[in-house]
């Protein structure tokens, strides 16, 4: 969030306190173990992905792994790069 690009920029402290407020209140913690990096690393090694897309890609299977229906993004072309297959359930936000 604090990379986002928007004026003024969000603050460390702000962003935290963002997350704690609408994210950790209301989310689901997904655990991934040895299992979920392996198919990630099988997902970006299928694709020829390289370098920081692993991060992207590790979100997706935390995705799957909690069977939800939609993964929303600010960043489409990220997530369309590791999860092609996403179709309706990527939700790209303006």
């Amino acid at each position: 969030m604090t990379g986002l690009p928007i004026q003024p920029r969000l603050s460390p402290l702000v962003a935290h306190r963002l997350i704690q407020e609408n994210v950790l209140a209301k989310a689901r913690i997904i655990e991934t173990g040895r299992e979920d990096y392996e198919a990630v690393l099988k997902r970006v090694t299928r694709l020829g992905l390289a370098g920081g897309c692993i991060y992207d890609a590790l979100i997706v299977q935390a995705a799957l792994k909690a069977n939800a229906n939609t993964l929303s993004t600010f960043n489409g072309a990220h997530f369309e790069r590791v999860w092609p297959e996403a179709g309706d359930r990527l939700e790209i936000l303006p």
